[in-house]
């Protein structure tokens, strides 16, 4: 089955109408499209409880690409149509974010519920990607899927800034019990008319420490304006279990980069050296120059990165071992000194060690 037959290229039903409510305002694919990037390549696919808007293009070993939270295709505008060249590549809107329709289950929007639905929509499309690369939480979905053996064939999975833990300020939030206020209809209302009448959107991509397109800010301001797109990211970040993945790193059986930009805001670098010593074969790099978001400012660059990475992965035999098998000590040992990922009944990152020294130990 090839996934562009599987692709219904018409317009989209309302992406919302799983809530049943005054939230259910989706994002206006038919009124939008043609400020959507790579637009020609869309679709939409019924897989897993969802109606999901996705971006296939390209011929060659699959490649997927998992955007972090709150984002969409959009994240892509310059990587997706580089790695195209060379691959087929698969680029979907998570549940509930941008033009894909909320689950019927609000578990749907958890990491094991996204992961779920991400492995169905692959089936679906009759693909196996050979490489897997996510952002921010997109990174948390990809290891929850190769965690339950939803990768089979995955030769290699790339971390862009990759977050297994919310935001610190959200942390705080959810460590005070407030997770279940903070992903209501009401709030999320109340922050799409912020976004709709005020530059906040603009200023909270400043401060991820990127500087992204004044195009891409546009893709991002209609979508903080749409209720149904806020009230998904806000839930999927309220509903984290940490700790539960952090407990099951060291079984992760695919090799795995973790790409860290040294002037991200959002998820310290030191975070991810922390990941990355968890996992039983990982590597961890510093890239200079780059925020959160630097596939969206610096794409090009990053596509680069992406297609060596891929034909790193092409010239590695698959591991055939047994998913569940264990990794060794190294998985999980803590690193000493360096900070320490959630266990069971923490929420958030505990601060450590300054970022160079955890860095010169994920090293080394």
């Amino acid at each position: 089955m090839s996934a562009a037959g599987t692709i219904d290229r018409g317009a989209a039903d309302p992406a919302g109408a799983a809530l049943g409510s005054r939230d259910a305002e989706t994002a206006d694919w038919p009124r939008w499209r043609h400020l959507w990037p790579n637009h020609a390549h869309s679709g939409f696919v019924r897989a897993g409880g969802v109606r999901w808007h996705v971006q296939v293009a390209g011929r060659g070993p699959a490649v997927l690409l998992v955007h972090g939270t709150a984002g969409g295709t959009h994240s892509w505008h310059r990587v997706l149509p580089r790695l195209a060249e060379r691959h087929t590549v698969i680029a979907p809107d998570l549940p509930g974010h941008a033009f894909s329709s909320h689950p019927a289950e609000r578990t749907g929007l958890t990491l094991p519920g996204m992961a779920r639905a991400l492995a169905a929509l692959l089936a679906t499309l009759g693909v196996a990607p050979r490489l897997v690369v996510g952002h921010s939480a997109g990174a948390a979905v990809l290891l929850r899927m190769a965690l339950d053996g939803a990768l089979p064939e995955a030769r290699r999975l790339v971390g862009l800034n990759a977050a297994v833990a919310p935001p610190p300020a959200l942390a705080v939030l959810l460590g005070r019990g407030l997770a279940g206020a903070f992903a209501s209809a009401r709030v999320a209302r109340w922050a799409s008319r912020l976004a709709r009448h005020t530059d906040a959107t603009a200023r909270l991509l400043l401060d991820t420490g990127s500087t992204v397109p004044p195009e891409i800010v546009r893709c991002y301001e209609l979508l903080t304006g749409t209720p149904a797109h806020v009230r998904a990211a806000l839930t999927m970040m309220s509903g984290w279990d940490v700790a539960a993945l952090a407990d099951e790193l060291h079984r992760v059986r695919i090799p795995t980069v973790l790409l860290a930009a040294r002037d991200d805001r959002w998820v310290p670098p030191r975070a991810t050296a922390q990941v990355a010593r968890l996992l039983p074969d990982a590597r961890f790099e510093l890239v200079e120059g780059h925020g959160h978001l630097m596939h969206e400012e610096a794409g090009d660059q990053s596509a680069e990165r992406l297609l060596q990475e891929a034909r790193e992965a092409e010239r590695r035999e698959p591991r055939r071992s047994d998913a569940d098998g264990v990794a060794g000590d190294r998985g999980r040992r803590e690193v000493d000194g360096a900070i320490p990922l959630p266990r069971r009944g923490d929420r958030g990152l505990v601060a450590g060690e300054d970022e160079a020294q955890t860095t010169r130990r994920a090293r080394g």
